[in-house]
C-alpha cells in the first residue's frame, strides 16, 4: 500500500513539474507596416499570427486615430485622404473564444 501511495505522489509531482503552459491561442507575431510605423500611401496590411486563424470567426477593424477627437469612434471606411490608423483585431482559436489584445 505504501508503494502505491509513494508512486502516486511521485507521478503527481512529475506531472505538475513537467507540464508546460498550453499555447492554445494565436498571437500576433509580426505586422507590415510595423506597429507605430509612419508610412506613405499603402494598400496592404499584413498580419502574421503564431497559428492559422479561423477565417469565418476572425476579422480586422481599422479606425482613424490621427486627428484630434477621433481616437474612440466606430470603425469607418477611409478614402484617399492621408490618415493615420490604429489596428484593433479580433481573433478566434479553435475553442471559439474571442480574443482581443491589450
Amino acid at each position: 500500500m505504501k508503494i502505491k501511495t509513494k508512486f502516486a505522489a511521485l507521478l503527481a509531482i512529475l506531472s505538475i513539474g513537467l507540464s508546460t503552459p498550453a499555447l492554445a491561442h494565436p498571437k500576433l507575431v509580426s505586422s507590415t507596416p510595423a506597429a507605430s510605423a509612419t508610412v506613405g500611401a499603402t494598400n496592404r496590411l499584413t498580419l502574421t499570427f503564431s497559428e492559422r486563424l479561423m477565417p469565418r470567426l476572425s476579422g480586422v477593424d481599422l479606425a482613424m486615430t490621427g486627428m484630434p477627437g477621433m481616437a474612440n469612434h466606430a470603425p469607418m471606411k477611409i478614402g484617399g485622404a492621408t490618415t493615420a490608423v490604429g489596428v484593433r483585431w479580433c481573433r478566434f482559436s479553435g475553442q471559439g473564444v474571442k480574443l482581443v489584445p491589450t
